[in-house]
């Protein structure tokens, strides 16, 4: 090789050349879909390594079996569960195992639980409803008060009106194409506890210079029995003031525009309050 280069010169080029194992390995297996519900056809993808060919086998749930790659498992007849798929891959040069555990949803719905912002809403108040629940979407809600519907959002937000003081039951029916699933909640409804309040306005506009004392009305249930005050004289924003007592009065530093709240809690919870009407502080 050296005489049939020109001058006689010699060169060597040296590259590393990678060796593989031609020993089979199974590296991984995907579900598609990840997270069945029965009756759903679920497609199995194996990688491996290895010097080919490959053959396959799967054993699959209900003494089922695959030999090819991909494999489809059919769940129409598997009951819901932990489901254990093993698939072997063999070469020429020997066989590798790897195991799936693949949990297998129920489609019907099931309702766990029904958690309320408060147990003891009072009239006018805002009650939250949210259910802990699985099965197959699309999912319809159906929420109840004493059989008559309040809502059909997945969250129940409901202004507690149109009742009257005691006790209530509240109730979710969740449905879909496999089933349907209920769960019902007891309510206590309050009396109304807050009835207005209002800044004390000297004009028409409700018009305060700034760093002058605001006077507040804050009328309450006869019934009512409060045990704390929380106050947000921005709106909107924390309450930054608590009492075991009203607080009349508030003064303003900066000018603005200004719809305070107020939240009067009792043994059996609380209610927010709105400022009826708005104040205007300026220089």
């Amino acid at each position: 090789m050296c005489a049939a280069i020109p001058g006689g010169r010699c060169t060597t080029v040296t590259k590393d050349l990678p060796v593989l194992d031609p020993h089979p390995l199974v590296v991984d297996i995907k579900a598609e879909p990840a997270q069945p519900y029965v009756g759903d056809a679920v497609h199995l993808t194996a990688t491996a390594s290895g010097k080919p060919p490959f053959s396959w086998l799967w054993t699959l749930p209900a003494a089922a079996t695959s030999h090819t790659n991909p494999a489809l498992l059919n769940t129409a007849r598997l009951s819901p569960g932990l489901l254990t798929i093993r698939l072997r891959v063999t070469t020429p040069y020997g066989s590798a195992t790897r195991t799936l555990y693949l949990l297998l949803r129920d489609p019907k719905p099931v309702l766990t639980a029904l958690s309320l912002s408060s147990t003891t809403p009072a009239i006018g108040s805002l009650l939250v409803a949210t259910p802990t629940l699985t099965g197959r979407p699309p999912l319809t809600f159906r929420w109840t008060l004493d059989g008559s519907q309040i809502g059909s959002d997945p969250t129940l937000s409901w202004r507690v009106a149109g009742v009257t003081a005691g006790r209530h039951t509240l109730a979710l029916k969740v449905s879909n194409t496999a089933g349907s699933a209920s769960l019902s909640r007891s309510l206590t409804v309050q009396q109304q506890l807050i009835l207005s309040f209002r800044p004390v306005c000297p004009n028409l506009l409700c018009l305060f210079p700034v760093n002058t004392a605001v006077s507040f009305d804050l009328v309450l249930a006869p019934s009512a029995n409060p045990i704390r005050y929380d106050y947000d004289w921005i709106g909107n924003s924390p309450f930054s003031e608590s009492s075991p007592t009203p607080v009349a009065t508030h003064i303003y530093a900066d000018p603005g525009n200004y719809r305070p709240r107020v939240r009067v809690t009792t043994s059996f919870g609380s209610e927010v309050h709105l400022a009826d009407q708005f104040l205007l502080v300026t220089n």
